[in-house]
């Protein structure tokens, strides 16, 4: 049995620490017992890939750690064939602020950050695909009079959230992700987004695809003008490795297809 998960450096004994300084990996044996552990600290390569190059430079002048950030969470894990595995990651951040008696929620979808490793836990490949879905919602009041003067704050439904995230699928050894993006965020991912993506109806789906040894790329599944289609990703049906129910927006209609992976 293997754990997976990122860890924590905590040398000068903070009570508060921001962020991940690595990735571990932990075998239990059948009594769940620990019998060994792998730790791999991110360097500045990777994390090159998470922040500005003048940060990074920045922080290595100053004696400073960066960090992955909290938000980040474990999502799947997919086993290749020659033994190794690949870990999926995606930042999740939802904050609430209250300002004059209003609630603000804003809720942040980001990068999907993945990890290749061997079965001794050793990090082979580390990298980011980059997206940036951000949307919100805020409460509004009423002020009601029924003999008894009221103040209600009822807090609207955030209707676009159910578009950000990503579905995946793993087919041949390769893996799979598909998520909504701007249409103007095309290219490898490899450069700083050009658009956050805030307005589904300016998007348009792209798939990412992982090789074995660790590299991606990224397309568009639909032309850059055809921003009237768009998925929900985070609800979808495996047929199978290589096949599976997708749902999507069209307009105002909901359309529903199989999405096959050749």
């Amino acid at each position: 049995t293997y754990v997976v998960g990122y860890y924590m450096n905590n040398s000068k004994g903070k009570t508060y620490v921001a962020g991940y300084s690595g990735l571990f990996m932990a075998t239990l044996d059948a009594d769940i017992q620990q019998q060994a552990i792998k730790f791999n600290e991110f360097g500045d390569e990777f994390l090159l890939n998470i922040y500005s190059g003048k940060k990074v430079e920045n922080a290595a002048e100053k004696g400073k750690e960066l960090k992955v950030p909290a938000p980040y969470t474990m999502d799947e894990i997919f086993i290749h064939e020659d033994g190794t595995f690949t870990v999926i990651s995606e930042y999740f951040l939802e904050t609430v602020t209250v300002d004059k008696g209003q609630k603000t929620t804003t809720t942040n979808y980001g990068n999907i950050l993945y990890f290749k490793l061997d079965k001794d836990g050793n990090l082979l490949t580390a990298d980011a695909i980059k997206k940036n879905q951000v949307s919100g919602t805020s409460s509004i009041g009423l002020s009601v009079t029924t003999g008894i003067s009221m103040f209600i704050s009822i807090e609207l439904p955030d209707n676009r959230a159910k578009y950000w995230s990503y579905a995946s699928s793993m087919n041949n050894d390769n893996i799979y992700i598909v998520f909504n993006d701007h249409f103007k965020n095309e290219g490898d991912g490899e450069d700083d987004l050009s658009k956050p993506m805030v307005n589904p109806k300016k998007s348009i789906p792209y798939l990412v695809t992982i090789a074995p040894e660790g590299t991606f790329t990224k397309s568009a599944m639909a032309e850059s003008g055809d921003t009237e289609t768009y998925l929900v990703p985070q609800v979808t049906y495996a047929l199978s490795n290589s096949e599976f129910i997708i749902w999507g927006i069209y307009r105002k209609l909901n359309k529903f297809g199989i999405a096959k992976i050749k």
